[in-house]
């Protein structure tokens, strides 16, 4: 007889040290099949955008005027940064949304976990609510934010920055931002 498992069972995680040996080669492989996004424009200013609410550094691009890469590729881990259409808005334009491919390039399976995770958040809640209405017999009420951009508001740790960078082809040209 087997018996149902409680305990979810996780792959071992990408080390920091795994992920920098993948960098040069990685990039290598993603710059050479980076194809211009149909959406590339919005992608552009996208970047400018964060870049000026300080959720990222401003675009720039990656090679210099005689070929050469402004930056140490293998210093860095770029991720595909691509669209998905979303709808259309209000004004019959079409609704777009960034997307970075951070499977793709490894970070994923980097910060995957590596023991079960418990959600007690809810239960707490729910508790916290009983004992406000046993306090106070008033009816609580609660409402749900949607916080735009809410994965690029996070804090990321200094020694993890050289993963976290995007690349978006432009008119024929490769912009890159961290």
């Amino acid at each position: 007889k087997s018996e149902a498992k409680d305990v979810a069972e996780f792959k071992p995680t990408v080390s920091r040290k795994e992920l920098k040996r993948s960098c040069a080669k990685h990039n290598r492989e993603l710059l050479a099949s980076l194809k211009e996004d149909k959406h590339s424009e919005f992608l552009l200013e996208e970047m400018w955008n964060d870049a000026n609410l300080g959720r990222m550094t401003g675009p720039m691009r990656l090679y210099d005027r005689n070929g050469k890469p402004m930056i140490d590729l293998s210093d860095i881990l770029l991720a595909r940064r691509f669209s998905r259409e979303q709808g259309i808005k209000d004004d019959g334009s079409v609704k777009l949304r960034a997307v970075d491919d951070e499977t793709d390039c490894g970070v994923n399976p980097a910060t995957a976990p590596t023991e079960k995770l418990s959600m007690e958040h809810v239960d707490l809640f729910l508790q916290a609510t009983e004992l406000l209405w046993e306090e106070t017999k008033a009816k609580p009420s609660f409402w749900i934010a949607d916080v735009d951009s809410a994965f690029r508001r996070v804090p990321i740790c200094l020694a993890d920055r050289q993963f976290t960078w995007v690349a978006v082809k432009h008119n024929g040209e490769i912009h890159i931002a961290r």
